[in-house]
């Protein structure tokens, strides 16, 4: 099993738990072509894109979050 599914699944566990929680596919947030000169993987793009999300939950601070190893 990847990663999204995964991460869908703790998602769907968290919302029956009611627990305020966001799910975001970082991949999904850099995916456009063609990557800028010197940016082989759209960090930049990935940036951009996340601090548009932020703020735009109802959640609280995090108190905690996962990332990938």
């Amino acid at each position: 099993m990847g990663r999204t599914p995964v991460a869908e699944a703790v998602g769907g566990l968290l919302a029956d738990a009611r627990v305020p929680h966001a799910v975001l596919d970082l991949d999904r947030l850099s995916n456009s072509r063609p990557a800028p000169p010197g940016d082989r993987f759209n960090f930049g793009v990935l940036l951009r894109n996340l601090r548009s999300i932020v703020g735009t939950t109802s959640m609280p601070e995090p108190r905690a979050s996962c990332r990938p190893v």
